[in-house]
Order: structure tokens, then sequence, then C-alpha cells
């Protein structure tokens, strides 16, 4: 895993490698890249636009690599102490849409905001950078 995203002082603001990746991490059994969005749980579906209408994104996904945006926030009963818990959304939730264009009345599809909530402890137990689907998130 390796941070990609710079902060650049004279501009006071971060850049995403292109435009849209924070984190890129490989694994020697799975192929390609892993380019992950790492966000607040309130702001997954801005991060998700973003990489919509990013031209990076579906040249990203062609050459084989994957993406998933990362949304982290603290959860917890009411009243309860909260942990931090991290929402994945994958590529494979995520839909390619073209870019709009001046004038373009058109209204994109939603995407589906699909992902897994996990907790610190499940977090912990996972091994490699990906988190996996369940059955259910189909």
């Amino acid at each position: 895993m390796q941070v990609v995203e710079k902060w650049v002082p004279q501009a006071r603001k971060r850049i995403d490698l292109f435009g849209i990746i924070d984190i890129v991490a490989i694994r020697k059994d799975v192929p390609g890249i892993l380019g992950i969005q790492a966000t607040s749980m309130a702001n997954i579906s801005h991060r998700i636009r973003k990489a919509q209408e990013s031209p990076a994104y579906p040249l990203w996904l062609a050459n084989g690599n994957r993406f998933e945006v990362w949304g982290w926030g603290k959860r917890g009963p009411r009243g309860k102490r909260k942990l931090w818990s991290v929402r994945v959304v994958n590529d494979a939730d995520i839909h390619v849409y073209g870019r709009r264009t001046p004038g373009d009345d058109r209204e994109a599809a939603t995407p589906d905001h699909g992902g897994e909530i996990l907790d610190t402890a499940e977090q912990s137990n996972l091994e490699g950078h990906s988190i996996p689907k369940t059955q259910g998130d189909d």
C-alpha cells in the first residue's frame, strides 16, 4: 500500500493521483492495482460522482486495475462508545457515465451505493487490502 495523494502547500490543497486516487495497493495473488479514494462516510456519493466524471476512471479499469471508495466514520449505538468503521464501495458498484456538456438536461441513473460496513475489530481480521463483498451485497 502506498499513499499517492500529495499536499501542495503553495496552493493549500491535496492532489490525487489522476484526480481520483489517494492510495494504491498491490497483491501478488490478485492481478492489477487497487486504487482507493478515502473519504468520510458523508462524502462517499461525492467521491463516486467524482470518479464517474473523471476521464481517467474508465482508463484505469480498462487497464485491468480495480477501484474502491472507502468511507470512514465513527458508528455505534446512541450513548455508547463509537468505533471507527469503513464502508467500501468497489468498482462493480460504480457505473461509468459520460461527462455532461453544458445544456445537457439528461439525468444520469443513480448508482448503486452498496458496500460493506465493517467495525474496527472486523477490519483488523482482514488479510490483504481489498475487502470482499458478502453474498447479500449483490
